[in-house]
């Protein structure tokens, strides 16, 4: 018989096996790919952003990020500052599963294994170049938008708080 633990310790090397060969795989994409699956808690990829890519990665708030798994098979990731730091933010899925299911209704053999890697590094890199262009985009929503700002009026050395408080009274004795 079978122990729990042996099944969770299966489990979490099977998740790294996996976090591993998507390492490898983006790392001869052309992503940086600093392993982290010896974390304690939760192993991890950290990918940085690929500047040498697209130049408008460059201007994301964000350094990259962490690619990490979810029970047995849900591959994760979540933008992260920095290396080690925290993530924040939406975690987006990152269904190598679905599209491998999805290559081989369409075709099989070795054809798909590559198209399975082509998908998954265009993947990760739309994530980003996305990203760097919706954040552009609230950049020059910021400028546009007059809310928010703050827009110094003339001073007329009226105090309109008195004039409200004073009316106010007037209207509560009548």
């Amino acid at each position: 018989m079978k122990r729990f633990s042996a099944f969770l310790e299966r489990k979490d090397r099977d998740n790294k096996d996996h976090l591993r060969t998507l390492g490898r795989l983006l790392s001869r994409a052309g992503f940086d790919v600093k392993d982290h699956l010896d974390h304690h808690e939760d192993p991890y990829l950290y990918i940085e952003k690929p500047i040498a890519n697209n130049p408008i990665i460059e201007s994301l708030e964000f350094g990259g990020i962490r690619l990490y798994t979810r029970g047995k098979d849900i591959i994760s990731f979540r933008p992260q500052n920095r290396e080690i730091a925290e993530p924040f933010g939406t975690a987006y899925l990152l269904d190598v599963q679905g599209m491998y299911k999805d290559l081989m209704k369409e075709d099989s053999g070795e054809r798909s294994g590559k198209h399975l890697v082509r998908y998954i590094v265009e993947e990760v890199l739309n994530f980003f170049i996305v990203a760097a262009k919706a954040q552009e985009r609230d950049e020059e929503d910021m400028d546009d938008d007059s809310l928010g700002k703050i827009i110094p009026g003339n001073n007329t050395g009226s105090d309109y708080s008195n004039q409200v408080s004073g009316d106010l009274r007037r209207n509560n004795t009548n």
